[in-house]
């Protein structure tokens, strides 16, 4: 989650009568779906090596060892629960503003139509 993601996502939820507790269940809710990609960590895998074998630019063997890495499976729930938790905060802070600020003005703005992958710079054709 980017900075500008979660700043937004804390906004709509602070605007509630009761922040606190919004919050924390956008939280909550946020640990239950890593929980559930990575108790599924094969099949997302697979799906990203299907992907780079079918030929999508952009893509290559790393991309497997990130996701693999930022799912955080050496750790058991908790820790990595708790880990996701602090990542949540810390995209809060002001460092993280700016360099998120900084990262998107340093990228191209582009608007396309629906056959575009924001991850890779072609257009793709759909059967």
């Amino acid at each position: 989650m980017n900075s500008l993601q979660a700043r937004s996502n804390a906004y709509l939820i602070h605007q509630r009568h009761d922040p606190n507790f919004r919050f924390q269940e956008f939280i909550e809710l946020c640990c239950q779906a890593f929980q559930i990609l990575r108790k599924n960590h094969i099949h997302l895998l697979s799906i990203i090596e299907l992907m780079i074998d079918s030929g999508i630019p952009g893509l290559s063997r790393n991309a497997i060892q990130y996701v693999y890495r930022n799912l955080m499976i050496d750790l058991d729930e908790d820790e990595s629960s708790n880990l996701l938790k602090k990542i949540i905060h810390d995209s809060l802070g002001k460092f993280a503003s700016i360099n998120f600020a900084i990262h998107t003005l340093a990228q191209p703005k582009t608007v396309s139509s629906s056959n575009y992958f924001s991850f890779v710079a072609h257009i793709f054709k759909y059967p």
